[in-house]
């Protein structure tokens, strides 16, 4: 490295001064100042940004200012090591034009000495916090919520909230204000087909500027909610939605029930194409990294990230697809009906992207929030601590969070739901599709009127039941799963096969059955662990052989993967979790294959539970060969 002429007799008057252990010691402060909190906390180096100290020096660099500030003196020792250690910082010693004021290094500051000034303003959506130096009122600030160093102008800032307002107050800071002044948004016109507080939650939406993490439990409509805020303003489209490959369907068959003038793409394929000017784009997250740099360009106003804790791994492909992707968008909703799970580690990213301002570093989110601490492999991030003050800073500034039991006043009792899946098989299944039309209209006549072979037609369409099923069994996993994420699930079947493969998949939520093959002992035990038993998540029965006689509160969701023939069935088996002790309210899902034989089942089994509702308490009918029937007769007019 050349050196100047100007600039060698810098260097000789900077070593000079650091040979004076008072100036030592400000040159120690002055770095030790330009590590940020995160990197103080840790004695590390989180960040290349060529300030503070470097990775060989950090830890006993950061022990001497510590030991400074807290004691007032470093020895001898500690002091010619220090001298040593400051030579290879020269250039950001030099930038500071080498005004280090010199420090009484031997003296500790007794405290009559110090007048501690400590006073608060509001800055932005912080306050802002200072004072005179005092190691205790230091320790004290980083007790706060959010607080954060501004080594550039020498001030802390904290988030403005109550308990914050009043640990400020209770520690004698002047200027603290006496509540958080929020200017109150324009009330929102919302579609009056949304519950009440369904609109409550647009408005809250549109009171935190359309960042906001929408965490209602499953089943209370947090797609309609974030869809009736972006149709709100046109400065709101395009939107992009980022869901679970599950669901892009159904987020296309939501748009189009609450926001009928709003065009929708739907993509998909490795190999990116240029988007359509559609208002709603809707993606799954396994595609974001193909497509990231089309999504970039295409200058999205709203992201809608659903399911948001796809991209819990900082690490992972798909969740530096979506920071990229996300982090020039406006606004920004994030959906999850489990925000804060065993590992609050996972729920940066998420936070990160909706309120940077609130949730900017990544340590020092893992050291409050996570119980981080140092082993001998490097950080431990997995662990949980302070989530009560978590939960409230996120629903004081961000979070919209209800339970159904919250807003059962609202809601019907029992809600039913149908997720359109789609197949991957559908090649196969328009084959087997095309076998069972001929065999019926040579066997039955093209009106699908003689019922002498009722048995034999049955045979062919639980064919294509089967086939419809097979397809969309993958998609239809990644949903469950997801949903185990909220509590406990029923799913029920009507195949063997089927039943026994979800058990093998689903081993490691400790499942129980109840089949055609269990006797009454079986029966009884399966139902008992599934009550009591946290382990045991999931309950897999047959629609005929579990949909009666048992209790099964322990969870509020029933999930339907396969269809039978009664709509009376349908209801006894939805009731297994809809009967006294269940506090939450009951969502019977049904997972559909699109464009298949399931569709017109489905159709024709609401079709008749609603004459069944209509009928007197008492009444028994049946509808299987009715419905039967009337699926002949849809096929053979395809």
């Amino acid at each position: 490295m050349i050196i100047d002429k100007d600039e060698r007799g810098i260097m000789e008057e900077l070593t000079t001064k650091l040979n004076n252990s008072e100036f030592a010691v400000g040159a120690l402060l002055y770095l030790y100042g330009y590590q940020t909190p995160d990197e103080q906390y840790g004695k590390t180096v989180a960040y290349t940004n060529g300030c503070g100290f470097n990775m060989t020096d950090v830890t006993i660099l950061s022990s001497f200012a510590e030991q400074y500030i807290a004691k007032g003196f470093l020895s001898e020792k500690q002091l010619d090591l220090l001298k040593n250690k400051l030579v290879k910082y020269h250039r950001q010693l030099v930038d500071a034009n080498i005004t280090l004021q010199p420090i009484k290094a031997f003296v500790p500051v007794k405290k009559e000495e110090v007048d501690i000034k400590k006073n608060v303003s509001v800055e932005g959506k912080n306050l802002k916090v200072t004072f005179s130096y005092d190691p205790k009122v230091v320790e004290f600030v980083k007790t706060l919520d959010g607080r954060k160093w501004n080594a550039a102008d020498k001030f802390w800032t904290v988030f403005n909230t109550e308990k914050n307002r009043k640990d400020l107050r209770n520690n004698g800071f002047q200027g603290v204000p006496e509540e958080v002044v929020v200017l109150p948004k324009e009330e929102v016109v919302v579609d009056d087909r949304l519950f009440g507080f369904q609109k409550n939650g647009v408005q809250q939406i549109e009171n935190w500027d359309g960042r906001v993490i929408l965490a209602d439990e499953m089943g209370l409509g947090k797609t309609a909610q974030a869809l009736s805020w972006a149709s709100l303003r046109e400065d709101r489209k395009p939107v992009l939605v980022v869901c679970p490959a599950s669901l892009k369907l159904n987020w296309e068959k939501e748009a189009k029930i609450w926001v009928k003038d709003m065009s929708v793409e739907v993509l998909s394929g490795k190999k990116p194409y240029a988007l359509k000017n559609a208002d709603i784009t809707i993606i799954n997250y396994d595609l974001t990294k193909k497509w990231q740099e089309v999504l970039i360009n295409h200058k999205f106003s709203t992201v809608i990230l659903d399911e948001c804790h796809y991209i819990k791994n900082q690490k992972a492909d798909r969740t530096t697809a979506v920071q990229e992707i996300a982090g020039n968008i406006k606004y920004v909703i994030a959906i999850s009906g489990t925000p804060i799970t065993n590992r609050p580690i996972e729920f940066f990213p998420v936070l990160n992207l909706v309120r940077s301002d609130l949730f900017p570093s990544f340590f020092m989110y893992g050291k409050r929030y996570c119980n981080a601490y140092k082993n001998k492999f490097g950080w431990d991030f997995s662990g949980s601590s302070n989530l009560d003050e978590l939960h409230r800073v996120l629903t004081d500034t961000c979070m919209v969070r209800r339970l159904k039991k919250d807003v059962l006043t609202d809601l019907p009792e029992k809600v039913q739901q149908v997720i359109p899946i789609e197949i991957t098989n559908r090649k196969e299944y328009e084959k087997v599709e095309a076998n069972v039309i001929s065999w019926i209209k040579e066997n039955l006549g093209v009106d699908a009127a003689e019922k002498a072979m009722k048995a034999e037609a049955l045979v062919e369409i639980e064919k294509l039941k089967q086939k419809a099923v097979e397809g969309k069994f993958e998609a239809s996993l990644e949903w469950i799963k997801n949903t185990l994420e909220t509590g406990k699930l029923v799913i029920f079947a009507t195949h063997t096969e089927i039943i026994n493969q979800l058990m093998g998949e689903l081993s490691e939520y400790n499942p129980v059955k109840i089949d055609g093959s269990c006797s009454s002992r079986e029966r009884e035990e399966a139902v008992v662990k599934f009550q009591t038993d946290d382990s045991c998540r999931v309950f897999v029965g047959n629609i005929k052989a579990a949909g009666t006689g048992i209790t099964l509160t322990a969870a509020s969701t029933v999930v339907f993967l396969e269809l039978g023939w009664d709509p009376g069935s349908h209801s006894q088996a939805e009731d297994r979790i809809h009967r006294i002790g269940q506090k939450d309210g009951a969502l019977a899902v049904y997972l559909v294959a699109v464009n298949t034989i399931e569709e017109s089942l489905v159709g024709l089994i609401d079709e008749k539970r609603k004459v069944l509702d209509a009928a007197l308490d008492g009444v028994k009918i049946d509808f299987s060969e009715d419905i039967l029937f009337g699926l002949l007769g849809k096929m053979v007019s395809k």
